[in-house]
């Protein structure tokens, strides 16, 4: 797992990359407790039941769009940009690599035959009301 923190406040994490071969813990979560979207990877070598629930509803409120991106197959160049649109990191992910951006901002290259899922918390209200171009 790599960990990309800004160079303007430092100690302020930006971005998570979590990598195919990061699956070696049964459960690990890779998001901060206090982020808007969290991810957790779990790893099985055994097989396990996740019981059957369900989440409780609550009164949460998001203030920042924050975006998860897998890779299913296929490649995928992304580069990393701090608070101020400097960019501070390029990362090339594969099959099974997942990337988390909590703030900051980001840029893809999706080579062809690729296929990503994009996740990102809501409610998403179109470009104009959510992005900003570097």
């Amino acid at each position: 797992m790599e960990k990309i923190y800004s160079e303007v406040r430092p100690g302020e994490l930006l971005h998570v990359v979590h990598f195919r071969s990061d699956f070696t813990k049964e459960r690990f979560d890779f998001s901060p407790e206090k982020e808007f979207i969290q991810a957790t990877s779990l790893y099985s070598k055994t097989g396990r039941v996740v019981s059957a629930h369900k989440h409780l509803l609550q009164k949460k409120t998001t203030t920042i769009t924050q975006e998860a991106i897998v890779v299913i197959s296929g490649c995928l160049n992304v580069k990393y940009y701090d608070l101020d649109h400097k960019l501070i990191k390029k990362i090339t992910l594969n099959e099974g690599d997942c990337t988390l951006t909590f703030r900051g901002g980001h840029e893809f290259e999706i080579s062809p035959e690729t296929r990503i899922y994009e996740f990102k918390t809501g409610p998403y209200f179109g470009k104009e009301k959510d992005k900003e171009d570097l």
